[in-house]
């Protein structure tokens, strides 16, 4: 999910697929932004992912902070799992960074699979295997040091992560599945601190609880105090290793790094 600054809500021309479901009403709209042509998924009135139909690139920017791992060379995943499927850009664009990979994809509501099918080009990504599963459940179902990488995206609305998916209970099932020097991603819609910030506060206290180190990022380089897209990095390992600049100076982890959150505002 992500805070949507451009693209309008509220009635969308150029739907070519709606649907109401047990979770969702889920929308395919085509547009055309900034000359670029996108198909965007979104669930009720909230964009959820998308492509763009001219590069396949993914049109939300909060999408992109995964890549920040490839900063170190030597992390070579072989397993990752993704908490909430969106319109499974991440997961697709994972799997064809680390072609050796296998990304399981754990989603609740079964239609947004079969729209991704459909829509989202999920049958061209074989190692992709999505699950039609409450977050909480799949990753409860799997083996401990299962994964290599977790992110999670699970939303209902726009601000709303399903409660059972932020409790200290839920973070230390991630941190057992994870392997030793795994690494655990979340969005959190939020603020990083103030009067906004309240879900990141409460977020940061139950991962510190089970990771040792971690990092944030802000989607849009604004105040502490700004509501946005804020991606929390965990581990219990130290992080170093992928908050360093690589010496290619123009490549995407770089210009994530720039939108790392100083450690003195998060403690």
């Amino acid at each position: 999910t992500a805070i949507s600054l451009g693209l309008p809500i509220a009635s969308r021309p150029g739907t070519i697929f709606a649907k109401n479901t047990y979770y969702h009403l889920i929308r395919v709209v085509e547009t055309r932004q900034a000359g670029q042509n996108l198909r965007m998924l979104m669930l009720d009135s909230t964009d959820e992912g998308g492509i763009n139909l001219d590069d396949d690139s993914l049109p939300l920017p909060y999408q992109r902070h995964w890549e920040i791992l490839a900063n170190d060379s030597a992390f070579k995943p072989g397993r990752a799992l993704f908490i909430g499927a969106g319109a499974f850009g991440m997961p697709r664009h994972f799997a064809a960074r680390w072609d050796a990979s296998t990304v399981d994809v754990a989603e609740i509501d079964p239609e947004v699979i079969k729209v991704g099918r459909e829509y989202f080009k999920l049958d061209t990504s074989p190692r992709v295997n999505a699950v039609a599963a409450d977050g909480r459940s799949f990753v409860r179902n799997q083996p401990a040091a299962s994964y290599d990488f977790i992110f999670g995206d699970a939303y209902n609305g726009v601000s709303y992560i399903p409660p059972h998916l932020v409790t200290s209970e839920f973070f230390a099932q991630i941190a057992d599945k994870l392997k030793p020097d795994g690494v655990y991603m979340m969005n959190v819609i939020s603020a990083v601190r103030g009067p906004s910030g309240e879900l990141t506060s409460g977020v940061l206290g139950g991962l510190k609880a089970h990771f040792p180190h971690i990092a944030a990022f802000t989607v849009h380089r604004a105040t502490p105090e700004f509501r946005q897209n804020i991606i929390l990095m965990a581990s219990k390992q130290p992080l170093d290793r992928f908050l360093k600049p690589t010496t290619t100076t123009a490549s995407i982890g770089n210009r994530l790094l720039a939108t790392r959150v100083p450690d003195v505002i998060l403690n």
